[in-house]
């Protein structure tokens, strides 16, 4: 929870400085891809997280790669461009419970905390008193 906390503040902090300072500029990479179409990247690396799992679980691996390669080409084609998409770059994107390809549901909750909370300091506030997800999840309204 707290690496997932750390990512997430240190994104929205990023994000409000570069706004502040550096507004000519797009903020964010690929932020404009996928607009308008309904497209969510998050949720599609999330599902393709899942079903790349469920091929690895039942020993699949030829399945599990075909399935990635084709995912990472319809992604560019849409304009999101991933070089290799392949387990690596699940574990190294997928760290953090906030990342767009963690299956951990405490990115979420933390997610709709914040958005309950009035600022960034009393979302900071509420979760450095959790001592448990338990605690996440009795936040939540």
């Amino acid at each position: 929870m707290n690496e997932t906390l750390a990512s997430m503040v240190s994104k929205e902090i990023g994000s409000i400085i570069y706004e502040k300072y550096y507004p000519w500029y797009e903020n964010g990479y690929n932020q404009n891809q996928g607009v308008g179409s309904g497209f969510d990247f998050n949720q599609e690396m999330r599902e393709i997280r899942r079903a790349v799992d469920k091929y690895l679980a039942q020993g699949d691996i030829e399945q599990a790669e075909e399935f990635m390669e084709q995912k990472r080409q319809y992604l560019a084609s849409i304009g999101y461009y991933i070089r290799k998409l392949n387990q690596a770059y699940f574990a190294f994107h997928g760290t953090y419970a906030d990342s767009p390809t963690s299956v951990s549901p405490i990115g979420v909750e933390l997610k709709k905390l914040r958005e309950q909370s009035a600022s960034l300091k009393d979302f900071l506030d509420t979760v450095a008193a959790m001592t448990s997800r338990q605690n996440l999840r009795d936040s939540l309204k």
